[in-house]
């Protein structure tokens, strides 16, 4: 019983290593004519937001935790999202 036990543990601990060092997703907004596109989007912890600036003119990216500097036309910026939270 006692094996049984340590063995369930083991693999409940490998399981819960795979689970939180997995991948996020991207999320792709393109920046067009001054608007984000998609205008809103929800993702989750360790997901990556990629903008890419389709206008001719540069724009930034600006929230709490990060700042994009200037993107210019047909660049992109990315940040992973590690901190829960909503952002303008």
């Amino acid at each position: 019983m006692r094996r049984k036990l340590v063995i369930l543990m083991v693999l409940f601990s490998m399981f819960l290593a795979i689970g939180c060092t997995g991948k996020g997703k991207t999320v792709d907004v393109r920046i067009q004519n001054s608007t984000f596109y998609p205008d809103s989007i929800t993702i989750s912890l360790g997901d990556t937001v990629k903008w890419t600036n389709l206008d001719s003119t540069p724009h930034t990216v600006i929230g709490t935790y990060f700042s994009s500097g200037n993107i210019s036309n047909e660049a992109s910026y990315e940040y992973t999202f590690t901190k829960a939270g909503t952002y303008n």
